[in-house]
C-alpha cells in the first residue's frame, strides 16, 4: 500500500494537494495581532477546530501536539466532501410543513404531489450517497465543498440569520445534518494563489461561507463563556481567521483494480479469535486496565467495548495508510 505522497498527490511544486475524501485537521495560527503568522513557528500558538458530539458548537483548542495521548484525536477529525444537492429535501420538508400548519388536507392531489416530493428526494439523497462514495479527485480553489465531522457524521454549518453564542458580530457556526449552510469554498490567503488552482495541503486559506458569499469566512474569536473561562469560539465573520488542512489519513484501495479500501487510520476495527469464538474486549471503566477475550453469546456480536482504533505510532507520519 502506497502512502498519500505518491505522484497522483502531489501538485507540481511538489507539495500535496487535497483530495475529495481526505481526513483532515483544520489548523489555524493562535496569534492575534500577527495576521500572517505561521502556525507552529512558537509554542502554544496552533490551534485546531474540535466538536466532541455532546454539543453543537464548535471551538478552537490550542494543541502543541495532537499525539501526547490528552486529547481524543476523533474530536479534531473532519472529512472533505463534495458539495451535496438539498434541493429536493428541501421542498419537502417545506411541504411536509405546510401540511402541518393548514390541517389535514388529503385530496388525491395533494398525495400525489407530497408522493411526487418523496420520490425527488429518496432520488436525491441516492445521489447524494453515490456522490459520497465515488473515487477522490483533487480540489481546486473556489469550488464547493462539505466538512463533516468524523465522529457524528454532522457537517459544519452557518446558521445565516443567527449571532454567534458568544461574538454577536459574528454568524453562528454549529454542527447539524447537511443543508445548503454547509457548502464552502476556499479562497487563498496570499496573492500569488488565484481560483481554479490546486489547493496544497498544509498551505493557509480562508473558508468561505456559500450561504453568506463574499468575504464572510470561517473563523475564531477568544471570547469568556458565562463562567468566565476563556474559550476560542468557532464562528462566521466577515474576513476571518485562516486555516491550514493538515491531512490525517486518505483511503487507499486494496489495490489499484479494487473499489475495496484498504486500512487507513484511524480505522475502528475489531479483534476476533475464532479458535475460541472471541473478541478481544476492554472494560469502559478507568480502574480496568487488563483486557480480555468476551465471548460472543448468540446474536450478541455487537459491542462497543470490542472496539480499537488504528492510530500512528508516536512520531510517525499519520498521512499513510497502514503498511504492511
Amino acid at each position: 500500500m502506497e502512502g498519500v505522497g505518491d505522484a497522483a498527490s502531489r501538485d507540481t511544486s511538489g507539495g500535496q494537494i487535497l483530495h475529495t475524501g481526505d481526513v483532515v485537521l483544520l489548523k489555524t495560527q493562535l496569534r492575534d495581532k500577527e495576521l500572517y503568522a505561521e502556525a507552529g513557528s512558537h509554542a502554544h500558538d496552533t490551534g485546531y477546530i474540535c466538536a466532541s458530539g455532546l454539543f453543537e458548537t464548535l471551538e478552537v483548542r490550542e494543541v502543541d501536539d495532537l499525539h501526547n495521548g490528552l486529547f481524543d484525536v476523533r474530536d479534531f477529525l473532519f472529512v472533505v466532501r463534495e458539495q451535496l444537492s438539498y434541493n429536493a429535501q428541501k421542498d419537502l420538508q417545506k411541504r411536509q410543513k405546510q401540511i402541518l400548519q393548514d390541517g389535514n388536507q388529503n385530496t388525491p392531489a395533494s398525495a400525489a404531489y407530497l408522493r411526487n416530493l418523496e420520490e425527488r428526494a429518496a432520488l436525491e439523497a441516492d445521489q447524494n450517497a453515490k456522490r459520497l462514495q465515488a473515487k477522490s479527485r483533487p480540489l481546486l480553489y473556489g469550488e464547493a465543498l462539505q466538512l463533516q465531522h468524523l465522529r457524528t457524521g454532522n457537517f459544519i454549518r452557518v446558521r445565516a440569520k443567527q449571532a454567534a453564542a458568544l461574538q454577536h458580530s459574528c454568524r453562528l457556526v454549529e454542527l447539524q445534518e447537511g443543508n445548503s449552510s454547509a457548502w464552502f469554498r476556499t479562497t487563498p490567503f496570499f496573492q500569488h494563489k488565484s481560483q481554479g488552482e490546486r489547493i496544497a495541503l498544509n498551505e493557509m486559506l480562508r473558508i468561505e461561507s456559500v450561504r453568506l458569499s463574499t468575504d464572510w469566512h470561517l473563523n475564531w474569536s477568544r471570547c469568556r463563556n458565562l463562567a468566565r473561562d476563556e474559550v476560542l469560539e468557532v464562528n462566521c465573520a466577515r474576513h476571518g481567521r485562516s486555516f491550514y488542512f493538515v491531512l490525517y489519513s486518505r483511503t487507499h484501495p486494496v489495490s489499484p483494480t479494487s473499489n475495496l479500501p484498504a486500512l487507513t487510520y484511524p480505522a475502528a476495527i475489531r479483534f476476533y479469535y475464532p479458535h475460541f469464538k472471541c473478541f478481544l474486549s476492554n472494560s469502559c471503566s478507568a480502574e480496568k486496565h487488563q483486557p480480555k477475550l468476551r465471548r460472543v453469546l448468540g446474536s450478541d456480536t455487537d459491542s462497543g467495548k470490542d472496539l480499537w482504533l488504528l492510530l500512528p505510532a508516536a512520531g510517525a507520519a499519520p498521512d499513510r495508510g497502514v503498511l504492511w
